[in-house]
């Protein structure tokens, strides 16, 4: 099974939650949570990549980790498509 792996770090000045692929796909997106931000690229990825059946990991960046919910890092860790 594919991963697609993506670093999640918070723009405080926007009000948004983004993440960027770790890989050289290029895949940016943002959202106002960390739940929103998971369920978008849950969708992007087979509607707008072709990328089915893959499982998406998110990976909060130092700094950002101290400002998550600690439900929201749980819920976001690993998400299954």
């Amino acid at each position: 099974m594919r991963i697609v792996t993506f670093d999640v770090r918070r723009d405080d000045e926007a009000g948004v939650w983004y993440a960027s692929s770790t890989s050289d796909a290029g895949i940016v997106t943002e959202a106002e949570t960390i739940e929103a931000l998971r369920e978008r690229l849950t969708r992007l990825l087979p509607e707008c990549f072709g990328i089915e059946g893959c499982r998406v990991e998110l990976t909060l960046c130092c700094a950002e980790a101290d400002l998550a919910q600690p439900s929201d890092v749980a819920i976001s860790a690993l998400s299954r498509t």
